[in-house]
C-alpha cells in the first residue's frame, strides 16, 4: 500500500466524485423538485472548466440503464459517465450517496489521486475551493470541518477529500467490491442504531465517513455530540498532520464562505444558470444562493 509520505511526492490527478439517482428525485427534505441530474451537468462543467480537475459523474437508477438527457450529447474527456444499479437493499437515493465514496473502484483512478466527495447541487464558482488540496501533506480535506465541531453533526460530504487509496483501505478494505462494502455498511447501520425510516437512511454517507475517520484517528473533533452521532466513544488525539479541518471560508456562500454555492431545495435550474454564467465569466460567486434567477442585482 502507499504510505502519505511516498504520496506527497506524487503529482495526484483531482477527481470530483458525484452521483445522482435518475429514477427521480427524493420526496425527503422538500426535494421532490429538485433537479439534480441538470445540477449535477452544470456542476460537473463548472468544475472542469473553472478548475481542470477531471468528474465522474455515476448514474444510479433501479435497473442500472440511466441515460442522460438528449441535449448531452457531446461529454467532455476529463469527464466519466458511469451506469450504475441500485446496491442490494437500498434505494435508489441512499444508493447514489454511498456510491460517491466508491469512485477509487474504477480503472482511471490511480491509487494516488485525490478523490472529492461533492453534492449534485454544490456549485463551484472560484478556483480558491481547491485551495486546501495545494497542501499534499494530508490524509484528509474536510472543507466544513467547523460544521460538525459546532453543530455536533457528521462531517458533510461537500466537500471530503482522500486518496483513492485511502478511500479504499478505510471504507472497503477487507471487501471485494463496492457492493459488497455498501451492504457490509448498511448492515452495520441497522444494527448499530435500529432504525430504517428513510429519513435516517439519507444520512447513511456521512456517518460511515465520519465514524471512519474518527475511528481510525486520521480526523479529530473536539464536540462529542460527533463521537455519539456514530456511536464511538470520544477520545483525544492530535491530527495536524494528517486531517485538514476546513473553517467558514470553507463553506458555501450562504455560510460564510466565498468558492461554491449550495442550491436550496426549492431551486431551480435557472437559478443553477445564474450560477454558472458569473463563475465562467470571472464574476465569482453571488452573495447568496438564495432565488438567484428572480434578483436581477446579483447578476
Amino acid at each position: 500500500m502507499f504510505e502519505v509520505a511516498n504520496l506527497a511526492v506524487m503529482q495526484p490527478t483531482t477527481w470530483i466524485s458525484l452521483s445522482v439517482c435518475t429514477d427521480g428525485s427524493t420526496h425527503l427534505h422538500g426535494k421532490a423538485n429538485t433537479p439534480f441530474v441538470e445540477f449535477a451537468l452544470i456542476a460537473s462543467q463548472l468544475w472542469i472548466q473553472q478548475l481542470s480537475v477531471r468528474v465522474i459523474l455515476q448514474l444510479v437508477s433501479k435497473e442500472g440503464n440511466s441515460k442522460l438527457p438528449p441535449h448531452m450529447k457531446d461529454i467532455p474527456t476529463t469527464m466519466l459517465i458511469k451506469e450504475l444499479k441500485s446496491y442490494e437493499n437500498m434505494s435508489c437515493h441512499t444508493s447514489s450517496q454511498l456510491a460517491r465514496m466508491f469512485a477509487h473502484e474504477y480503472a482511471e483512478v490511480k491509487p494516488w489521486d485525490i478523490v472529492i466527495t461533492a453534492d449534485a447541487d454544490a456549485l463551484p464558482c472560484s478556483q480558491d475551493i481547491l485551495k486546501p488540496t495545494s497542501s499534499l501533506r494530508y490524509k484528509a480535506w474536510i472543507w466544513q470541518h467547523f460544521y460538525s465541531e459546532e453543530s455536533g453533526n457528521t462531517f458533510p460530504m461537500s466537500f471530503i477529500g482522500l486518496r483513492a487509496t485511502d478511500w479504499q483501505k478505510l471504507l472497503c478494505a477487507s471487501r471485494k467490491n463496492s457492493r459488497d462494502c455498501a451492504n457490509h455498511w448498511l448492515k452495520w447501520d441497522k444494527s448499530t442504531f435500529n432504525e430504517s425510516l428513510p429519513t435516517f437512511t439519507w444520512g447513511l454517507d456521512q456517518r460511515i465517513v465520519t465514524r471512519t475517520l474518527l475511528e481510525q484517528r486520521i480526523c479529530y473533533v473536539g464536540n462529542r455530540a460527533v463521537w455519539n452521532h456514530v456511536k464511538l466513544d470520544y477520545h483525544d488525539f492530535l491530527d495536524e498532520g494528517t486531517c485538514f479541518h476546513g473553517q467558514r471560508i470553507n463553506a458555501h456562500v450562504d455560510n460564510g464562505g466565498n468558492s461554491w454555492v449550495h442550491m436550496y431545495p426549492d431551486s431551480t435550474l435557472k437559478d443553477a444558470q445564474v450560477v454558472a454564467r458569473m463563475a465562467l465569466s470571472s464574476k465569482g460567486c453571488p452573495r447568496t444562493s438564495l432565488r438567484l434567477s428572480k434578483t436581477n442585482s446579483l447578476e
